[in-house]
């Protein structure tokens, strides 16, 4: 677990009566993303600042070029979200939407495929609506979050407009829910395509992955909570959620890639981004890994012993009455672990009440680290829920607890 913390803190329509069937596309790199509408915080510290006037930016997708497209406001956070337990890939990856208004306009109808029309639905892009800019968000307003590396993939977003679909259901985890709520998507209302921001990264217009946005209703209200945001646009700012906005799903647009590739082609693992294929060594299965090369590799089959591998690939085997879990749910950490049928593993536990079981004298305890949220196990409990005088709780090696970071933080 101490290593874990390290690691984190260094990368601090269906249409009518159709049945549309999920899990019938192409891999995609991409989480999907629950969207909040969100404000400025004025009363918090630091306090949120309005965004300031008259910024431009030149904005080029795969639909045209948009000229100078003045930036309004920032008015929705994204997170990364688990649909349907699909798992997310990319926890530390947010964005921030700011609303635009560009020199040119764009009216266009094309097919985009995701899970809720596997088979292709017609959208037109209205108007340019937002530009989502990827970001770092913390729970913990102090110190300001690290914001993604360059290079991550900016979206720009239109208003659209789809047929009419009857309500779909969907189950949703994202690090503001300790549990899964149900989601109805009940319309089509935007659809954003890979970006090039004032010529950073041209070839971002070429990029195969899209998002189709759907309004999303939500059968249960949580409370949500003010967020410190920063990115390497518009730098930071403090943001108070207000409520839920669309859920944004993977897709491509206009054709679907080619779903299979012969092994007299790649021979070793190897393919992508959207697909895979190729031969791994005994006890290996070729699938997505990354949404950079290699975007393929090889992963553990489940005829592993459940010890002997890490998260996400918990599903080796176990003695009888005994599934495979997880210490941790989180990217690079959690061990896998044997714990009785029936018993949640504690990485598994939902967030912040925790419980699930652990090995080894552990228990499982809630951490915060670089705003992720989770449940995992440790031998004692972690600074951040932990901390009293000037030291306590667990740190990496070489660090303590120190109580004058917010709410308390690691450092030497």
């Amino acid at each position: 677990m101490r290593e874990l913390i390290a690691s984190l803190l260094a990368i601090v329509v269906m249409l009518g009566d159709a049945t549309a069937a999920e899990g019938q596309l192409p891999p995609l790199p991409n989480d999907h993303l629950l969207g909040y509408r969100v404000a400025v915080d004025k009363n918090a510290n630091p306090a949120g600042t309005p965004f300031p006037k008259g910024v431009t930016r030149t904005i080029v997708d795969q639909f045209g070029t948009h000229g100078a497209c003045r930036i309004k406001k920032d008015n929705a956070l994204y997170n990364p979200a688990d649909k349907n337990g699909e798992a997310i890939q990319e926890p530390l990856r947010h964005y921030l939407s700011y609303v635009i208004a560009c020199e040119q306009k764009t009216v266009d109808t094309r097919t985009f495929f995701d899970q809720i029309f596997p088979s292709g639905v017609a959208i037109t892009a209205i108007k340019e609506r937002s530009i989502l800019v990827p970001s770092g968000k913390s729970v913990a307003l102090t110190p300001d979050p690290s914001p993604p590396p360059a290079g991550t993939n900016h979206y720009l977003c239109y208003k659209a407009k789809g047929p009419k679909m009857a309500p779909v259901t969907v189950d949703v985890q994202d690090q503001f829910s300790g549990s899964i709520r149900s989601f109805a998507l009940t319309k089509i209302q935007a659809v954003c395509n890979p970006a090039d921001k004032d010529g950073d990264d041209p070839s971002a217009v070429t990029d195969l992955d899209h998002y189709v946005c759907y309004r999303a209703k939500p059968t249960a209200k949580i409370s949500l909570p003010t967020v410190r945001t920063s990115n390497l646009n518009f730098g930071q700012n403090t943001l108070a959620p207000k409520k839920e906005l669309e859920l944004c799903i993977p897709a491509f647009k206009d054709a679907l890639p080619p779903t299979t590739t012969t092994t007299t082609t790649l021979g070793e693992c190897d393919g992508g981004p959207f697909s895979c294929g190729g031969t791994c060594p005994p006890g290996g299965t070729c699938a997505p890994v990354g949404d950079f090369p290699p975007y393929c590799g090889c992963i553990p089959d489940g005829s592993q012993a459940c010890e002997s591998v890490d998260w996400p690939y918990c599903g080796g085997q176990c003695p009888v009455g005994y599934t495979c879990g997880s210490t941790a749910h989180v990217p690079g950490g959690g061990d896998c672990i044997c714990v009785p049928t029936g018993m949640q593993a504690c990485g598994e536990s939902a967030y912040p009440t925790c419980g699930g079981a652990c090995v080894g004298g552990d228990s499982c305890y809630a951490f915060i680290v670089g705003g992720y949220t989770f449940c995992g196990c440790s031998v004692t409990a972690p600074c951040d829920t932990s901390c009293s005088g000037t030291t306590g709780g667990a740190c990496p090696p070489g660090e303590v607890c120190h109580v004058g970071l917010s709410p308390c933080g690691c450092a030497p």
